[in-house]
């Protein structure tokens, strides 16, 4: 996969949108907090910002994966197969 401008741009704009997903979480005083198996905590904006991000490049390269820190564990124990991939944190 070429890198090109207009992917860049693209790219950008999928994450200043994802930035925007997680302020309006922000701006209020519950911002849906629980925590992970591993004791992390997880919010209500990294779920939003997560499912923007997986979606909009799934979306803008259908055929790259898309590896996050809120991924499922099948699609981490897929990635030793993967060459090229998104890498979301």
């Amino acid at each position: 996969m070429k890198l090109t401008k207009e992917l860049l741009g693209s790219v950008v704009t999928i994450a200043e949108q994802a930035g925007e997903k997680i302020l309006t979480v922000y701006q209020r005083s519950d911002i849906g907090l629980v925590e992970k198996k591993d004791g992390s905590p997880l919010t209500e904006a990294d779920m939003l910002a997560h499912h923007h991000i997986k979606d909009a490049l799934a979306e803008l390269t259908p055929t790259i994966p898309v590896l996050s820190e809120e991924s499922t564990e099948s699609d981490i124990a897929d990635r030793k197969n993967w060459s090229v991939y998104w890498l979301v944190d």
